[in-house]
């Protein structure tokens, strides 16, 4: 009996200790982020200061929030990685986070991965892969890589398929400093996307919904730049765009350079793209592609296009005999009408676009039951299709 009572209190003290160390190593584990932050490069570390971009969103992936985070950016960054953020946990619609830029500016050569040496393909300076519910406000963010591929945000899903949702970019210049030469297939200040080096792609699942980019500046700052080839790219899943709505929203930005589409959108529903300046405002010769688009959509479902200013394409003071050969303001293809909303195209202005060939105002492909209304097409050139339908009704 006795020693039993021994081998009793023997085992007792291993899971004694057994627990203490359970605790332990929970102890070591970072706390949740909530509150107030600051992102001060010229500071020393602590719990309240990140001394990089970088650092701040690897707490955030790592740990997550446990409430609302908030942080201030204090001053500018020159680097080589990229941003990236992945599905943080703990974030909701009262768990938010918002990244205020302060007018500083987040400059990346897009050489690496955030937190390493890998290559990120000269790819998007930040990345949400699965986000939600992140702001990023009031910040530069620019890409000085050369490379034609470059982007500045791109959303997409994780591996499991998370879309990243919920997320805004308002009142940030997104820019490029170093893009010398144009494509046709590559590049954007904003993209939705799986690929790291297709700007347009076919995914199997949405990329992101409810995101909205509102009053931001998108332009090259280096001379008389092509642009990336768009100015806002979205690629969504063709097997769920009829019944999923995405509802992601473009409204009153600048775009002042593209070579190729102003706004691209792809198996979308429920987009808005409104009050845009759309222009090549950056460029002082025709370098863009021979045919350039205002707003383009593809295979759409209740897509609202208003209020926009789409102008001076190829670039302001083009004679016709310089003008691009072929213009569209605004190019629906096969949109349609969801259950409670019509696709609208209304109160655009299209203006001051010269061509050297064909000038289309709205092109209507194969629609249905679009509304058309109230939009204004002046002082175009050079053989002009105000209004133009195929196969519409």
């Amino acid at each position: 009996m006795n020693q039993n009572y021994f081998h009793f209190i023997k085992n007792c003290k291993k899971i004694a200790v057994g627990v203490l160390l359970a605790i332990g190593s929970v102890g070591t584990v970072s706390a949740q982020l909530s509150g107030s932050y600051t992102i001060d490069p010229s500071a020393a570390s602590s719990s309240t200061n990140y001394t990089s971009f970088a650092a701040f969103v690897t707490a955030l992936n790592t740990s997550g929030v446990s409430g609302a985070v908030t942080a201030t950016v204090k001053g500018s960054e020159n680097v080589t990685n990229n941003i990236m953020f992945g599905n943080i946990s703990g974030v909701s619609s009262t768990n938010t986070i918002t990244i205020d830029g302060g007018g500083f500016t987040y400059k990346s050569s897009v050489a690496n991965v955030m937190g390493g040496s890998a290559t990120a393909n000269n790819a998007e300076v930040v990345r949400f892969s699965g986000t939600d519910y992140v702001t990023i406000k009031n910040y530069i963010i620019e890409n000085t890589n050369t490379s034609t591929n470059g982007r500045i945000i791109r959303f997409e899903a994780d591996v499991n398929g998370n879309s990243s949702d919920y997320n805004n970019i308002v009142g940030c210049t997104l820019q490029f400093s170093g893009r010398t030469s144009g494509s046709t297939s590559a590049g954007a200040y904003v993209v939705f996307g799986n690929s790291l080096t297709a700007t347009i792609s076919t995914p199997s699942v949405n990329m992101g919904r409810y995101n909205v980019i509102k009053s931001n500046l998108m332009r090259t700052t280096n001379s008389n730049s092509p642009g990336p080839a768009f100015g806002i790219c979205e690629n969504e899943s063709s097997s769920t765009y009829t019944g999923t709505v995405t509802g992601n929203e473009f409204v009153s930005n600048k775009i002042e350079n593209f070579y190729y589409y102003g706004v691209y959108m792809r198996y979308t529903h429920g987009d808005k793209v409104e009050g845009n300046d759309i222009s090549r405002a950056n460029s002082t010769s025709n370098n863009a592609y021979s045919y350039l688009y205002g707003v383009y959509s593809f295979y759409g479902y209740a897509i609202s296009v208003v209020k926009n200013r789409i102008h001076d394409l190829p670039f302001v003071g083009a004679s016709s005999t310089a003008g691009a050969y072929y213009i569209y303001g605004i190019s629906m293809n096969y949109s349609y009408n969801s259950s409670s909303q019509n696709s609208i195209v209304a109160s655009n202005r299209i203006e001051n676009n010269k061509c050297y060939y064909y000038f289309y105002g709205i092109n209507l492909s194969r629609n249905n039951g679009m509304e058309v209304s109230k939009n204004e097409i002046v002082n175009n050139y050079n053989y002009l299709y105000y209004f133009y339908a195929l196969n519409a009704s």
